[in-house]
């Protein structure tokens, strides 16, 4: 018979699983859809009432799921059956479906990035600031500018974003020994700033100067330590006079400078890849300025004014650091006089003969620095830096400068 309203629902008579539903229009009941008969309210014998946008509801006969879209109820598509309706109430918010993330865009929900579930309803408030990713607290974001984005390692080591606002600031990096600056490009190695610093040899109480290179902390200052009682033959004053030793350093025989006890706890003689890493990172003109004292400038010196130490640089306040006298019994020296004055340093060839990682010769036991008139790179006006490898009798008196562990 007639429908009694306009979208009466009644199932069939012989098939129950078969709904109709009643049109007015044509007065005739047709098969209802599976949104139609779902939709139903069985019980008052009408349609389900307007829900709430983005609200989700099981259906009244099978068990899919519908959402209420703005004006009417609708098939959910699989992720809105577990997050509801993405709508204006829910934009921007994130939601998972198994594993993956979805972010509510303008009414539908999208995959999410790794940076837009990670920083979900974290405050933006400071820029420069680092924070742990909600999800996972591994992933480090910089607030910047008011939104976040993916913190540089060079972020997540100083401890602090580079941003405009933080533009001009310095950090030393964990790991690292030198100041980093922030700049347009980021965080970057500078040589503005200088990580200058003392060390205490507790085994004796004589304090060095220190300088921090990148991954390395040097001293700036020759070694000066003597065990009366193991070192006493193999190590010496320049001229035999201990005031040389307050001056400039001690003087070792390569036995003395490489065992396990000469530089002070924590610190070692340096390998040659360690010279060769400093080298990389300062610059043939810088490693002059990084291994000066920072009491001043150190000037040639042409009119002996250095007393008996005939070649010989001083620091504007009449300091002498980096002395090398002339040759002597206990001193290495190159044979080519044109070099002076010069400085040489042990330091241990770590390297073997087929090693790719740094250029091995062979006996590579002294690193020699010669500050000179050349043709070579400008340090500084009328002043040029080079340096070398080389190698010197087992038993001649080089000085020593120690590198941290």
């Amino acid at each position: 018979g007639a429908g009694s309203f306009d979208g009466e629902f009644r199932a069939g008579q012989i098939n129950k699983s078969i709904y109709y539903i009643y049109k007015t229009s044509n007065k005739s009941w047709q098969n209802a859809t599976t949104l139609e008969k779902d939709t139903y309210d069985f019980t008052n014998n009408k349609g389900w009432t307007a829900g709430v946008d983005g609200e989700i509801k099981q259906g009244s006969v099978t068990d899919s799921i519908y959402v209420y879209d703005k004006t009417a109820w609708r098939t959910a598509n699989d992720v809105e059956k577990v997050l509801g309706g993405c709508v204006t109430a829910t934009a921007d918010s994130v939601g998972r479906v198994g594993s993956t993330f979805y972010i509510c865009a303008p009414r539908e929900w999208n995959i999410a990035s790794t940076l837009q579930y990670d920083t979900y309803k974290k405050a933006c408030s400071e820029d420069g600031s680092i924070i742990d990713g909600r999800i996972n607290q591994k992933n480090k974001y910089v607030c910047d500018g008011g939104v976040f984005r993916t913190a540089t390692e060079y972020d997540i080591r100083a401890g602090l974003g580079c941003t405009n606002y933080t533009e001009g600031e310095y950090k030393i990096l964990s790991g690292q020994y030198s100041y980093y600056k922030c700049e347009t490009d980021g965080w970057t190695y500078t040589t503005e700033k200088l990580n200058q610093g003392t060390m205490t040899d507790e085994r004796d109480g004589q304090i060095y100067k220190t300088i921090g290179i990148k991954s390395q902390m040097w001293m700036t200052q020759n070694l000066n330590y003597i065990d009366s009682v193991n070192h006493l033959e193999q190590t010496w004053c320049y001229n035999n006079k201990s005031e040389n030793c307050e001056k400039l350093g001690r003087l070792y025989s390569f036995s003395i400078a490489k065992s396990t006890d000469i530089c002070p706890q924590g610190w070692h003689l340096p390998k040659l890849c360690e010279m060769h890493s400093l080298i990389q990172n300062t610059g043939t003109n810088d490693i002059y300025n990084f291994f000066k004292d920072d009491s001043g400038s150190f000037i040639h010196n042409t009119s002996n004014s250095c007393g008996e130490f005939s070649n010989c640089y001083i620091t504007n306040d009449g300091e002498i650091i980096w002395n090398s006298p002339s040759k002597d019994k206990n001193e290495c020296s190159l044979e080519n006089n044109y070099f002076k004055p010069e400085s040489y340093y042990w330091i241990q060839n770590d390297c073997r003969s087929d090693s790719t990682e740094c250029d091995c010769l062979d006996k590579n036991d002294v690193l020699y620095s010669t500050n000179y008139y050349g043709e070579y790179l400008d340090l500084k006006p009328s002043m040029y830096f080079n340096y070398g490898f080389s190698y010197c009798h087992f038993d001649y008196g080089i000085y020593v400068r120690c590198v941290k562990d």
